[in-house]
C-alpha cells in the first residue's frame, strides 16, 4: 500500500513522499511537498482513500495557523509581559516615576546603579524600609495594599528566627497565593515567590531549625572569621599547617557544648537561647482566621518570659 501511494502521488502530483534522498541525508518530505500535498487535497484523498472533507478541514486549519503565526506570537509575548519596542518608553517612564516618588517619600534609592559599577542600590536596609512603609509603597506602585502587607508579615515571620507552625504557615501562604492569582493572575509569578509560597511550609516542617536561621548571614560572617583565624591564629610554615590550624579552630568553635557556655551580651536576645526555651504559645490551624495585624496567624512560637 505504501509503494502504491508513493507511485500514484509521484505520477499524479509529481511529489516524492517519504522517499530517501540521495546520499542518505534524510527523506524527501519538506515544506514544498507539504504545501503541494494539501493544496491538491481532493486528489490526495482519492489516492489515500481518505475522507476528503476531513483532509480539507485540516488544510484550512494549517493555513489559518501559519497565516496568524505572528499574531499568536505577539499574544504570547503580551501574556508573558515581554515589552515590545513601542511599550519600552511607557515602562521606562513608569520606572522613573516610581523611583522618584520612592526617593522623595521614603528616602530610598531603588534599583539604581552604584558608583563604580559595583551592583545596584538594592540591599537589606532598602528592603526593610520598603516593607515597613508598605501602605505608602502600595500607593506609589498602585499595588494591592493588603497583598503587600501580607507579604511583609510573611517575610518578617520567616526571618525572625522563631519556629513557625507549618500548618498555619501553609494556610497563610495559600491565602497570599490565591490573592495574587485573583489580582495579578495575568503576570507570571516570580520563581522566588513561588518557592516561598508553595514550598516554604514543607521546608519549615522538614528542617529542625527555623527558616530564619538558614540564611547566608552566617556564611558571610564565618568567612570573615576564617580570614582572621588564618591571619592571626595559624602557623605560616606551610599550607598544610595553616589549613590544619584553621580547621581545628573551627572544630572547637563549632562544638555545641562550648558554644552554649558563652555568655556574650550583644544588646539583643540570643536566638539560640530563645529557641532552646519551651514555647508558651503556638498558633494552630484554627487561629489562621485572626486579624491581619496579628503575627500569631503564622504560628510563631513566642519565648516564655
Amino acid at each position: 500500500a505504501k509503494r502504491r501511494i508513493q507511485r500514484e502521488l509521484r505520477e499524479t502530483l509529481g511529489i516524492r513522499v517519504n522517499e530517501p534522498k540521495p546520499g542518505g541525508s534524510g527523506n524527501s518530505n519538506d515544506g514544498n511537498v507539504a504545501r503541494r500535498f494539501f493544496v491538491e487535497h481532493e486528489a490526495v484523498a482519492r489516492i489515500l482513500r481518505l475522507n476528503s472533507i476531513l483532509l480539507k478541514k485540516c488544510y484550512f486549519l494549517l493555513t489559518a495557523l501559519c497565516s496568524e503565526k505572528k499574531y499568536l506570537r505577539q499574544e504570547i509575548e503580551e501574556k508573558r509581559n515581554i515589552p515590545r519596542e513601542r511599550h519600552k518608553s511607557i515602562h521606562e517612564e513608569a520606572k522613573r516615576r516610581i523611583q522618584r516618588e520612592l526617593q522623595e517619600t521614603l528616602g530610598i534609592r531603588v534599583n539604581k546603579p552604584k558608583p563604580g559599577g559595583s551592583g545596584n542600590s538594592n540591599d537589606g536596609n532598602v528592603a526593610r524600609r520598603f516593607f515597613e512603609k508598605h501602605e505608602a509603597v502600595a500607593r506609589i506602585l498602585r499595588f494591592n495594599s493588603i497583598l503587600l502587607k501580607k507579604c511583609y508579615f510573611l517575610l518578617t515571620a520567616l526571618c525572625s528566627g522563631f519556629p513557625v507552625d507549618p500548618v498555619a504557615l501553609k494556610s497563610y501562604c495559600d491565602n497570599i497565593f490565591d490573592l495574587y492569582n485573583e489580582e495579578y493572575g495575568w503576570h507570571k509569578m516570580p520563581v522566588t515567590s513561588h518557592k516561598i509560597l508553595i514550598h516554604g511550609p514543607i521546608v519549615a516542617q522538614q528542617f529542625l531549625l527555623p527558616i530564619g536561621m538558614m540564611s547566608e548571614e552566617a556564611l558571610e560572617s564565618r568567612n570573615n572569621h576564617i580570614k582572621e583565624y588564618r591571619r592571626s591564629f595559624a602557623r605560616k610554615m606551610s599550607r598544610e599547617d595553616t589549613m590544619e590550624d584553621v580547621f581545628l579552630r573551627l572544630l572547637i568553635l563549632s562544638d555545641p557544648k562550648i558554644s552554649l557556655m558563652r555568655n556574650i551580651s550583644t544588646g539583643r536576645t540570643d536566638r539560640t537561647r530563645r529557641y532552646s526555651r519551651a514555647p508558651s504559645t503556638t498558633c494552630t490551624a484554627a487561629d489562621s482566621k485572626c486579624s491581619l495585624g496579628d503575627k500569631s496567624v503564622l504560628g510563631i512560637r513566642s519565648p516564655a518570659t
